[in-house]
């Protein structure tokens, strides 16, 4: 699940990085996101 989420966050910065004019600012906001997420689903799975 984990995966899935990490891949979409992938495909989501590829498209924004392919964008025009694209500023570090959204690149690192994308980069955050994606890691707050993994944290939630680790936590998730270590409370089971």
């Amino acid at each position: 699940m984990t995966e899935f989420l990490d891949t979409e966050g992938a495909h989501g910065l590829l498209s924004r990085e392919q964008t025009p004019g694209i500023s570090l600012g959204w690149l690192r906001q994308g980069i955050s996101w994606t890691s707050t997420q993994r944290l939630e689903a680790v936590q998730h799975i270590s409370h089971g």
